[in-house]
Parts: C-alpha cells; sequence; structure tokens
C-alpha cells in the first residue's frame, strides 16, 4: 500500500476537501506510487508558469489559484514523462477514485488536462497538461 511523502501530503494539504478524497482514493487503487507536484499556487507561481507557456491561464483564473484549490497536478512514480501509458492508467485511477466517493453526489466532476472537454478522446487537445486534475462544479 503506497503512502503520501511529505512533499505530497503538504501540498494535498492545499486542496479542497473533495479533491482530498479523491487523491487517497486514487492512492489505494493505484498499481504505482503517486506524488502531488502542485495544488494551490500562488499568483508569483501563476503568472511564471504563464509566461513560461507550462499554464494556459492568468492569475487568477486556474482552478490552482483558488484556496483551497480545485485543481491538482501528480504523477507517477517512477517518473518518466515519455511513459503515457503510466499516465493513462493514473487517469483512470483517478476517475475510478472519483467514482468510489461517488464525487457527484457531492455536486463535483472531475476533468483531466488530458481531456479539457471531456469527450473521452486525447487526440483532439491542443494543450496536453496529463498531471492535471481539477473539480468542475456539477452547476457550471
Amino acid at each position: 500500500m503506497w503512502t503520501w511523502s511529505q512533499a505530497s501530503q503538504t501540498e494535498l494539504e492545499s486542496c479542497h476537501p473533495a479533491l482530498q478524497q479523491v487523491l487517497h482514493q486514487a492512492l489505494l487503487l493505484s498499481p504505482f506510487d503517486l506524488r502531488i507536484l502542485e495544488g494551490h499556487r500562488d499568483e508569483n507561481t501563476q503568472t511564471a508558469l504563464f509566461r513560461a507557456g507550462r499554464s494556459q491561464l492568468r492569475w487568477p483564473h486556474s482552478k490552482h489559484n483558488s484556496m483551497p484549490s480545485r485543481a491538482v497536478d501528480i504523477i507517477p512514480l517512477p517518473l518518466d514523462w515519455a511513459n503515457t501509458f503510466a499516465f493513462h492508467v493514473m487517469c483512470g485511477v483517478m476517475y475510478a477514485a472519483a467514482a468510489r466517493i461517488d464525487l457527484t453526489a457531492q455536486g463535483w466532476r472531475l476533468r483531466t488536462g488530458q481531456d479539457w472537454n471531456g469527450n473521452w478522446r486525447n487526440t483532439d487537445q491542443s494543450f496536453h497538461d496529463a498531471p492535471h486534475f481539477e473539480l468542475i462544479a456539477l452547476e457550471d
């Protein structure tokens, strides 16, 4: 059974409680260890990522900018950015975790940076962000 590292735990604590539930469940379901790279982003971090082209949104429009954060970036371990299969498995684990905790009953749905428009295709994305997951309110 996997456990969160101290660095991951710190980032986890900056996330929305519903997202924390998904992440805890995902860690239980995952066939490999996971690391949380980032939950909440402050203005300086968001601005730097936007300028570097690693975020499409300016401060304060990213779900990472809310407190608690409605977005999280996670990676499968051991990390190999070229191993897209591991990122796809991680995505499936996150959606299974959301279903297991009945995220929709809490008024949320999950969205991934692998499929921004939610059509279950990752080939029609102009901005790929495999580590990114966010909460979308059902009324949005």
